[in-house]
């Protein structure tokens, strides 16, 4: 799901999602941010468990614009 909205969203420069939606992002939604969203300035995630080293890699060396990113364990309101 995560793969669809991005291609489709390319010019994206903030990404925010909460637990609910984070339980299911995989490092292969991960990947997809970093081929994607060229624009990407701010990325905060709540929630992500199943993501591998690789594909967190792979947002640090694709964005030098990426001037904010969280891996929040629990979202606050």
């Amino acid at each position: 799901m995560l793969t669809l909205i991005v291609a489709c969203y390319k010019l994206l420069e903030s990404i925010q999602l909460w637990t609910e939606s984070c339980e299911m992002i995989t490092s292969d939604g991960i990947y997809s941010i970093a081929l994607c969203c060229p624009n990407l300035k701010n990325l905060r995630l709540s929630g992500i468990s199943n993501v591998s080293y690789e594909a967190i890699r792979a947002l640090a060396d694709r964005f030098p614009n990426l001037h904010d990113i969280g891996f929040i364990e629990k979202w606050v309101e």
